[in-house]
């Protein structure tokens, strides 16, 4: 059964071609109606980056990267995970052969600087903000790289921004070289998960957990009752219950809570729209290759209009991240409410076409040693973290019409 498509949703078809350009250098970029139709001009505005009429490609004083930077970092990061991470690598980790690959991921993301790109530039980071670490979490959703890269970015993001300098100057290096694993709340609803973490779970682990006065950053102690592995279909990560011995390092200010969601739900589905990218990928290469009577499978018209399909799911889950990517760093009122609509949609478009490519693959693609299992069972993990999906829908439009209350009409908001 194909996932719910919401009005939103659904007007974003028609208006992805409208562009913005930049008055400097002409880059454009895809642009929803409430920024071309209600601020009507062919220049790069708030859109951009909030400078002025000039893109992020030309934000040379405002103490930010260049999109030419971004573009670079993401090619060298698909570069080095297509060698390190190539599905036989995988698959031998998976299979308890070889080495511990999500470790060795997580240092060598860590001496390359990647785990620090949504960190501050004075906090030691790249200063990409949370859609460099959204680029990152769709490298690795792409190649089904194993480990915490969820709760890693997302603890980054929170401490970065509200942790008292000192505490973030004792943990966000460890975090960024990657010799520290972090773990945060897989729900924020108790009641669907309990107490259980997303992450990884060592001595000296970063935990972010809910508190009696809000949300709290600790470590994992060595001694005292280990945490305890929770098995789950999704073998490149991990649950677990959280530990009974902790050393609690502060309160976050209340506003903490709510970036811990928008950020997980923004790299969650971040990673769910990388591995509907690779999936895809590899869907279209075996249609092209799986010959039948004597001609490529992808040649049959029906094929033909199942994967057309398949791709205007990709680039609708596109268009909804980069909306709710927008409003988180513009800070409006309304991103926690796009933030879980992003999650939403696009967790849930992304299992619809794993099942898809599951079965445009045939037999083969039901086979335990075909990757089509680990998309499949990784987008099913992203539909369950963060908050159940009904609940980001519901609370998502609670929020949309609390923000109409702040001097946003509805009609710009349903855009």
């Amino acid at each position: 059964m194909k996932p719910a498509v919401p009005v939103t949703r659904m007007r974003r078809v028609s208006l992805t071609i409208a562009t913005k350009v930049c008055s400097r250098c002409g880059h454009g970029k895809r642009q929803s109606l409430r920024n071309h139709a209600l601020r009507g001009s062919d220049q790069c505005g708030p859109f951009f980056a909030g400078h002025g009429q000039t893109c992020k490609r030309h934000n040379a004083g405002a103490g930010t990267r260049t999109m030419e930077d971004l573009d670079i970092l993401r090619a060298n990061i698909a570069e080095v995970l297509a060698r390190d991470c190539e599905p036989r690598a995988l698959h031998d980790f998976l299979n308890g052969r070889g080495g511990d690959l999500a470790a060795s991921l997580r240092r060598q993301a860590g001496e390359l600087g990647w785990l620090g790109i949504g960190v501050s530039e004075g906090a030691g980071g790249l200063g990409f903000g949370i859609a460099g670490a959204a680029l990152l979490a769709r490298e690795l959703g792409r190649r089904l790289a194993p480990g915490p890269s969820v709760p890693l970015l997302a603890c980054l993001a929170v401490i970065d921004r509200f942790a008292p300098p000192e505490v973030a100057a004792q943990i966000l290096p460890g975090l960024m070289a990657g010799e520290r694993s972090a773990t945060i709340p897989a729900s924020v609803d108790a009641g669907e998960t309990g107490d259980w973490l997303l992450g990884e779970i060592a001595d000296g682990s970063v935990m972010l957990v809910p508190g009696a006065q809000g949300l709290m950053l600790a470590m994992a102690r060595a001694p005292g009752k280990p945490a305890q592995y929770r098995g789950v279909w999704d073998r490149t990560r991990a649950l677990w219950q959280a530990p009974s011995d902790i050393d609690a390092l502060c309160t976050l200010p209340g506003e903490a809570a709510a970036c811990l969601v928008t950020t997980a739900s923004l790299l969650v589905a971040a990673d769910a729209l990388g591995a509907m990218e690779g999936l895809f990928a590899l869907t279209t290469d075996y249609l092209r290759q799986r010959e039948q009577f004597g001609v490529a499978i992808g040649s049959f018209q029906a094929l033909k209009h199942r994967v057309a399909d398949l791709a205007a799911w990709i680039g609708l889950a596109d268009c909804l991240l980069e909306q709710a990517l927008d409003a988180a760093e513009q800070g409006q009122v309304d991103a926690l409410a796009w933030s879980g609509l992003c999650k939403a949609e696009v967790t849930d478009a992304a299992a619809f076409l794993a099942a898809e490519c599951l079965q445009l693959h045939g037999a083969i693609g039901f086979t335990w040693e075909h990757d089509c299992h680990l998309y499949l069972k990784r987008v099913r993990l992203d539909q369950a973290l963060v908050r159940p999906n009904h609940a980001l829908r519901q609370a998502g439009f609670v929020e949309l019409v609390h923000a109409s209350g702040h001097g946003r009409s509805l009609m710009e908001i349903g855009q």
